[in-house]
């Protein structure tokens, strides 16, 4: 089996004290790296690389790819299989390369030489094989199983996917599967089967194959056959590859007639079932699974690639989704994780509803229920009931989901919060800037937010006149939105004075004075709203149009910005080591033309790489990233490859292929407490949430019910200032050991124990519906299926390891399991399948493992 536990991390042991008690990667590029001294960079990183962004392409070459890494030489050079790869060093942290022509259907080194020290990537680059084009379904899984050194092909650089695979072959293929490339089995006997010989082809592992149970032979008799050159059969392959995966001990659920052509009463039903249920295979077209039909070739390389590589795509949707399922991993897996992400940059948008504006206050005749005329007028107007509910129905059932964790992580730092802007239809212009731009240009997000209608009330930039010019949106939109307190190197690490070693400050109050005349004279215009609940119209603030400049409230003095002041004493040029421009606004210009120039400085301040890629690597995947990390990750924000800044693409691209993130290396400091709505949702999708009934689906209230993410400290859209739902900085405990934590900001012995409470609910009972005449503020509600889960519950072991795979990526301490199969065999009586379902559950949803993202 490829998963393999852990220790628990040191964040998990942390959460452990704090809450209640409960009851070859998938980019196999990112291998060793060597290390060595910086070489012509301002750089506090060794020099590295990191990783290969592109990992295969046709033997002809002249396929573009990336290397990242740190500290590159102006001069440095690529070879690719020894042979020149045409580097062009773009910055310290990326060469673009073209891959040159090699030799089909072999692995090749990539190695940058540096002027002197060198870094490789083993077996990095992948030459396609001839007959399986980087469009055809099988690559993903066909390059996954070369690097696992599982086969090497037919022979003259071809793989050969449409040829039948035989029982010997097959033997060779799934006990390299299981036990890595390097291993031998023990020398055949030829005492075990009567038509395996010592001296034949894979005698050795069909022994081998037998000692383990995966076989008991083809015929019985003594001895009984193997027919090692007969071809495995679709039915056969579901068995043999269970029972590698699970272990012998393994015993699917019964099966209930998933595949016209498998009957229940079929031997092989419950193990094909039980690949459907994982999205291993959809059958050979309609409903049928073809049990009887040869296994080819390619098949057998999604076979393997889907049942082997779970874990590292679970792993990857932990950190890019709300959560994994199972058909997201598989999609992960047949595609490739690079054909995925891109597939999540073309998702369409699952935007919030535009609403029409309305009257500032509640007319008389908007009531709330069903009973109202319109219905629940108050509810979808004058509460952020429609705001969480389409945000945590659209994290549960939208394909984007990629957008949506990025989308959120913006909210999180470009804070607007319902506290004080309370209408929907005036909030959600704002949420849309974040989630249309999640995955397009920082500069916009910048630009849009500025002008928009939500921010300028809840910052006050709405009422800021050159007559009294108010400084709230000017130290925010610098303190949390683009370049933070402190002077950053592109990795990081701050910038300190050579006297006191103290954190050179990025601005002071002068510079807070002279950016906040530039948000002068702005504000928020009235406009005729329509009729809502009988009465005849009235005025109400314009919250979706941009705002409007009065020019006479706008200051046309001059504003200097990132300069040095006039006594020297503090350098706010935008970096002590020269980078950036000094910004002047000179006197007389257009508000207009005043804004532009302001946010062309706070863009292109060096701060902005370093500052939004640590934040944004702590939302998705780590509270304790390497120096090494944000450079690479910031390189990718000052230069997308293509020579435009501020790609939040590009960003979250690095973040997820870097090797910090996808390969897992133990580190004890690696991880994150998941947020509240993290948490939920991701119990939430692994098993299917629907409605209380299970008619459709979830209404999404799952902010201000009891115990919900509201009770957690998270209410959605409602943190409680503008520094977030918790601090950024905030240290997990003890303050002492150093290290980020910004979730434990709102953890404590309270919200612990509401998240305990909602796992109850959630597993013991459900979401309930709540809606009447007078109040509908959960008009579905909420549940999940156990179907599965009570299938697996007879075999205590099989349901927890169920439960590690998906929730945990297999990464569940042997004492975890231990003590929850314990668990689990207690429950009485043994036959009540739902009991021990939810006994299993609920004790691994609520530990300490699950509830740091590792």
């Amino acid at each position: 089996m490829r998963e393999r536990p852990f220790g628990r991390s040191s964040l998990s042991s942390l959460l452990a004290r704090v809450v209640v008690p409960g009851m070859a990667t998938i980019l196999a590029t990112l291998g060793p790296e060597s290390a060595g001294s910086a070489f012509g960079a301002t750089t506090s990183t060794p020099f590295q690389l990191a990783y290969v962004s592109g990992t295969s392409g046709p033997a002809s070459g002249g396929t573009a790819i990336n290397l990242v890494g740190n500290a590159f030489s102006p001069s440095a050079t690529v070879t690719i299989g020894g042979v020149g790869a045409g580097g062009v060093v773009t910055s310290t942290t990326l060469i673009k390369a073209t891959s040159p022509g090699l030799a089909a259907g072999a692995l090749y080194d990539v190695i940058v030489n540096n002027g002197g020290p060198a870094s490789v990537i083993p077996k990095g680059w992948f030459s396609d094989f001839g007959d399986v084009a980087q469009a055809s379904p099988y690559h993903a899984p066909v390059e996954t199983i070369i690097r696992d050194g599982i086969t090497a092909g037919c022979g003259g650089g071809n793989y050969c996917p449409s040829s039948s695979i035989t029982r010997a072959q097959m033997a060779v293929f799934l006990l390299r599967a299981e036990h890595g490339p390097a291993y031998v089995p023990p020398p055949a006997t030829g005492t075990i089967f009567g038509d395996v010989h010592i001296g034949d082809f894979a005698a050795d592992w069909i022994e081998q194959l037998y000692a383990e149970g995966i076989t008991g032979g083809c015929q019985a008799g003594s001895p009984p056959n193997y027919c090692p050159s007969s071809s495995v059969l679709r039915g056969q392959m579901a068995v043999f590859l269970l029972k590698i995966y699970h272990g012998t001990g393994y015993a699917p659920p019964a099966a209930t007639g998933v595949f016209s052509d498998v009957p229940v009463s079929s031997p092989f039903a419950p193990w094909v079932e039980e690949l459907a249920r994982l999205y291993v295979t959809t059958g050979c077209g309609g409903t049928q699974y073809c049990p009887s039909s040869s296994v080819t070739r390619g098949q057998m390389a999604v076979f393997l690639a889907k049942t082997f590589h779970r874990p590292e795509a679970t792993r990857l949707l932990e950190q890019a989704t709300w959560g994994p399922t199972d058909s997201d991993i598989s999609a992960v897996l047949g595609q490739g994780v690079l054909p995925w992400l891109a597939a999540q940059h073309q998702a369409t948008a699952s935007l919030f509803p535009a609403q029409n504006l309305v009257p500032s206050g509640v007319p008389s005749g908007c009531g709330d229920g069903t009973g109202a005329n319109p219905p629940n007028c108050r509810r979808d107007n004058y509460s952020t009931y429609p705001l969480y509910t389409t945000f945590f129905r659209n994290a549960l059932y939208q394909p984007d989901q990629l957008r949506q964790r990025v989308f959120f992580a913006l909210h999180k730092l470009d804070v607007v919060s319902t506290n004080t802007i309370t209408q929907p239809a005036q909030v959600i212009p704002y949420l849309n800037i974040l989630y249309s731009n999640a995955l397009g240009s920082y500069s916009d997000i910048l630009n849009n937010l500025t002008l928009n209608p939500a921010m300028g009330d809840f910052l006050n930039m709405d009422s800021s006149t050159k007559g009294n010019p108010n400084e709230n949106y000017a130290r925010e939109i610098m303190q949390l939105f683009s370049i933070g307190t402190v002077l950053l190197n592109q990795d990081g690490t701050t910038q300190n004075d050579p006297i006191s070693s103290l954190p050179l400050p990025s601005y002071d109050q002068s510079v807070i004075d002279n950016m906040k005349l530039v948000f002068t004279g702005w504000y928020i215009p009235q406009v005729s709203v329509p009729p809502l609940a009988g009465d005849t119209g009235e005025q109400a603030p314009d919250y979706i149009s941009p705002m409007t400049l009065k020019a006479v409230q706008h200051d046309t003095t001059e504003k200097d910005l990132f300069v040095q002041d006039v006594g020297g004493a503090q350098p706010f040029l935008p970096n002590q080591n020269g980078d950036g421009t000094p910004t002047i606004i000179p006197a007389g210009q257009t508000g207009d033309q005043d804004l532009t120039a302001a946010l062309n400085a706070l863009f292109n301040h060096p701060n902005v790489g370093p500052y939004l890629s640590r934040e944004l690597i702590h939302s998705l995947v780590t509270s304790n990233p390497s120096a090494g990390y944000i450079e690479r990750v910031a390189g990718f924000f000052n230069d997308n490859g293509s020579g435009t800044r501020g790609s939040l693409w590009a960003v979250v691209k690095a973040i997820l292929l870097d090797p910090e993130a996808r390969v897992d290396s133990g580190d004890p400091n690696f991880g994150k407490l998941k947020d509240p709505a993290q948490y939920e949702l991701g119990i939430l999708r692994a098993f299917n949430a629907q409605s209380a009934n299970r008619s459709t689906q979830s209404d999404g209230a799952l902010s201000t019910c009891t115990n919900c993410t509201r009770d957690q400290g998270q209410e959605i859209f409602k943190p409680s200032t503008v520094f977030s739902y918790y601090p950024q900085a905030f240290l997990a405990p003890p303050a002492s050991a150093g290290l980020l934590g910004p979730e434990f900001g709102i953890m404590d012995a309270s919200t612990s124990l509401k998240r305990a409470n909602f796992v109850n609910t959630v597993v013991f009972a459900t979401f309930g519906v709540s809606c009447s005449v007078s109040s509908c503020y959960q008009p579905n509600g909420t549940s999940i299926d156990f179907t599965e889960l009570q299938q697996l519950a007879p075999n205590s072991a099989n349901l927890v390891d169920r439960l590690n795979r998906l929730l945990l990526h297999g990464t569940m301490s042997d004492n975890m399991r231990s003590s929850i199969v314990t668990a689990v065999e207690a429950v009485s009586p043994s036959t009540d399948t739902l009991k021990r379902a939810r006994q299993a559950l609920y004790l691994v949803a609520t530990s300490s493992q699950y509830q740091v993202q590792r």
